[in-house]
């Protein structure tokens, strides 16, 4: 459901447990996450705070890199439900599910959130589908827009980017991947869906043919596409899995 590498590390969530892949091949089992059958997001806060953040069955959950633990987060604070994760400037961002809010932990420990640390989508009335880190810039594709968020030194942690708010959003969750420096999903608004979109700059740029996009808009479920990226020979390829497709 997730694969993360960290300072030569690998990390998995499978099922309903977090597991560290080794280069042999093996694995150990490294403690259990909540499984709603979707998919779930690690990040980490580096060697500033050790830790991984995990996002997975609405729960959030920290493993400690240097003594090999996994807790799911207590503090009451901690949005749920949560349904996906980010690391930015020293902060962990979770999603919380079926709203235009995120929220932030304290600097370099997931393991504390405060309630007053949350943002809300301002430019925009749509709910967030995801959210992804790229740049040092947190970009939230909504199901109806798209809009880049930044640490800005303001009066809150971070504030909108100016010029930055699109009008695609994003049909699929899991669909966005990053790739080739930017962020590519599966687009869609009021307006219809089944178009590839990468971001160029802060604007959505079409990426699919007519031919792919009749091929996906053929199917009769498209909001559980995955989204995962891979470089071969110096290519780079984005690639869309449909789990309901035939």
């Amino acid at each position: 459901r997730q694969l993360f590498f960290q300072n030569g590390r690998c990390f998995a969530v499978a099922g309903n447990g977090l597991y560290e892949v080794f280069a042999n091949h093996t694995s150990t089992y490294r403690g259990a996450v909540g499984n709603d059958s979707k998919p779930a997001s690690i990040c980490s806060n580096g060697s500033a705070g050790n830790q991984l953040f995990i996002v997975s069955g609405n729960h959030g959950y920290t493993y400690d890199l240097t003594a090999d633990t996994l807790t799911q987060i207590a503090d009451a604070e901690f949005p749920f439900p949560a349904t996906m994760g980010a690391f930015i400037d020293g902060y962990f961002i979770a999603l919380k599910g079926r709203t235009n809010l995120f929220q932030w932990s304290a600097l370099e420990d997931g393991t504390s959130w405060n309630g007053l640390d949350i943002a809300q989508l301002s430019q925009s009335s749509d709910f967030i589908q995801s959210i992804t880190a790229v740049h040092g810039l947190l970009y939230i594709l909504g199901t109806q827009t798209s809009v880049i968020w930044g640490n800005t030194g303001g009066s809150s942690a971070f504030e909108p980017i100016q010029g930055s708010l699109g009008m695609q959003g994003s049909a699929a969750p899991w669909s966005a991947a990053l790739l080739d420096n930017t962020v590519f999903w599966l687009g869609g608004n009021d307006v219809g869906d089944a178009v590839v979109y990468r971001f160029n700059g802060y604007s959505p740029e079409r990426v699919s043919t007519h031919a792919v996009e009749t091929a996906i808009g053929s199917y009769a479920r498209i909001a559980d596409a995955i989204g995962w990226a891979f470089q071969m020979d110096g290519h780079a390829f984005y690639c869309l899995y449909i789990p309901s497709a035939p």
